[in-house]
């Protein structure tokens, strides 16, 4: 999904190793942001849903589409 991206700043000169830690989340990242969001609301569906200011429905097209099988996008 990125390679194209990366493809397209090589034809720029951009050194496209460069570029590569920039598609994965360090474990160290990811573990900040939950920390904060249960810091500061309780837990991930209380930022969602405060923080975010996401409706019910939002939130359960939301858990449909990251929890079901249908609703992830082919990477090919």
């Amino acid at each position: 999904m990125t390679e194209p991206i990366l493809d397209f700043a090589a034809s720029k000169g951009v050194d496209a190793e460069l570029l590569r830690p920039l598609r994965g989340v360090r474990d160290s990242y990811f573990d900040a942001a939950l920390d904060e969001m249960r810091t500061h609301f309780g837990t991930v569906e209380g930022y969602a849903i405060n923080g975010l200011k996401l409706t019910a429905e939002q939130l359960t097209a939301l858990r449909e589409r990251f929890t079901s099988r249908s609703g992830f996008v082919s990477a090919t």
